[in-house]
């Protein structure tokens, strides 16, 4: 542990109605609002958080509900015999947390419920790989016991894998959710990117998923809201939105549905084939499905036109659409390339073809959504050699270090600066600077001007960027001999 300059006590009280609440804290206001806007955002500052409070709850858990505030702060859960004193003091009152949803069409857009309760609801779908496991659906098929849904709603349950399914079967429950009127998914993306269960125009679908971009569910005037599964149950029941607390004093019979683990998180693995059990073990590959492209090591020049200037919060959406006409071609990246940032720019993949190389520019938040590799992946196929934005969201910018593309930061000045079809330079000798650990590039726009972009980079990512990517970096470790390291 390195030095710390600060030490805050942390404790936990009260009670929370439904478990599934504490997923919503991870949106930046309700945080700050329950643990206090100077320790949230003290992100430069690393402190030491003593959990001295008496509930039996995990405090590592409840601070990494907002890990990107957290990174780099250390969790001590110690609670001491003699009286202490601390720089800072920070109590979470469960009962004060209140179910909030995330409005159309943006993850973050969140408000509590009982700000858009009565707002009448059409379809709700619980599930996805969000909160697709036994321990998030067995609290909304317990709100329904007994049950039926309203009729004027559809519901669906998408398990995120087949042992939950597994699991909710042998134990009754899906037989409970089934007689409540709920239709059962197979544990698939589906619903989430618009393969099935598409919600009808002008009406409201809830989804306990973690993206509503728009167009996402499969339908372009889509409007979707997304909330926890205890929200979505309550949904189910009354036709709209309602806070689950309000309902059930209403009813006065429903009871907090709590949390709960299988005894062992398994199931049958009939389907699954042992490798030694396989007949065949060639890599069998139909007529839509190729290789995938490996970038070349980095060069000690790298310039290029701007091929796209774009705003804030570019989505990997907006890179990459999720819409079933598209993924058929997941495996096959020069047709899906195709679709490239059409959302943005319909002609921005020809162009890009056609300038062999060249810079995206972009403004904060650049590539926030899902981890979909191929808005890396397709840019690096179509020549782009990197990213201007004034901020990155965290995993696509991984993603942009694995396919060997390099993701530059740039101020709101020399942003606004930019315009698209400009000449761009990085004037340094680009592979040498990598190597070297250099964090500032002196980069120059027609000859005319120069800004300096910031590279904010591990040892690790620098290697994967030098080579090329990791899966280039992997194939060179191979042809050398070795193997990648275990971390790559």
């Amino acid at each position: 542990m390195s030095a710390l300059s600060q030490v805050a006590g942390y404790a936990i009280e009260g009670d929370i109605y439904c478990v599934d609440c504490a997923k919503d804290m991870t949106d930046e206001d309700e945080f700050e609002k329950y643990l206090g806007r100077e320790l949230a955002t003290s992100v430069t500052i690393e402190k030491t958080i003593e959990y001295v409070g008496e509930k039996n709850l995990n405090p590592g858990d409840v601070l990494m509900l907002n890990y990107p505030y957290w990174s780099g702060t250390h969790v001590l859960d110690m609670c001491l015999m003699a009286p202490v004193f601390y720089d800072d003091e920070i109590v979470l009152d469960l009962s004060e947390i209140e179910p909030l949803v995330a409005k159309p069409s943006m993850p973050d857009n969140v408000v509590p419920v009982r700000e858009v309760a009565g707002e009448e609801v059409e379809q709700v779908i619980i599930g996805s790989c969000t909160n697709g496991g036994y321990e998030d659906i067995l609290p909304s098929a317990k709100m329904l016991q007994d049950r039926e849904i309203n009729k004027k709603t559809e519901m669906i349950v998408a398990p995120g894998s087949k042992q939950a399914s597994e699991i909710l079967a042998r134990e009754g429950w899906t037989a409970e959710l089934m007689a409540a009127g709920v239709n059962f998914s197979e544990a698939t993306c589906g619903a989430c990117i618009g393969i099935g269960h598409v919600p009808a125009s002008d009406s409201v679908s809830v989804r306990t998923f973690n993206r509503n971009f728009e167009g996402r569910s499969g339908i372009e005037d889509d409007s979707v809201f997304l909330a926890s599964p205890e929200v979505a149950a309550a949904a189910a029941l009354t036709g709209e939105l309602v806070d689950p607390r309000d309902l059930a004093e209403e009813l006065g019979d429903l009871d907090a549905p709590g949390m709960e683990l299988p005894d062992q998180y398994d199931g049958s693995k009939a389907d699954l084939i042992e490798p030694d059990e396989a007949v065949d073990d060639g890599l069998v590959k139909g007529p839509n499905i190729g290789d995938v492209p490996l970038k070349d090591p980095l060069g000690d020049e790298m310039a290029g036109p701007a091929l796209l200037r774009m705003g804030n919060n570019i989505t990997t959406d907006h890179i990459i659409p999720a819409t079933q006409d598209i993924l058929m071609y997941r495996s096959n990246i020069p047709k899906l390339s195709e679709f490239t940032l059409s959302r943005v720019d319909d002609t921005f993949a020809q162009r890009a073809l056609d300038s062999d190389g060249g810079f995206l520019v972009a403004g904060e938040n650049y590539g926030q959504g899902s981890s979909r590799e191929h808005a890396a992946l397709c840019p690096m196929y179509l020549g782009i050699e990197g990213v201007l934005a004034q901020s990155f969201a965290r995993i696509h910018k991984a993603n942009l270090f694995n396919f060997g593309l390099i993701p530059l930061t740039i101020d709101e000045a020399d942003y606004e600066r930019i315009e698209q079809g400009d000449d761009i330079e990085i004037v340094d000798d680009v592979a040498a600077a990598v190597d070297a650990g250099q964090e500032e590039f002196t980069v120059r726009v027609n000859d005319e001007w120069e800004l300096t972009a910031h590279l904010d980079a591990s040892e690790r990512e620098r290697r994967i960027l030098s080579a090329g990517g990791k899966l280039s970096l992997t194939r060179r470790q191979y042809d050398e001999g070795g193997a990648a390291p275990a971390d790559d």
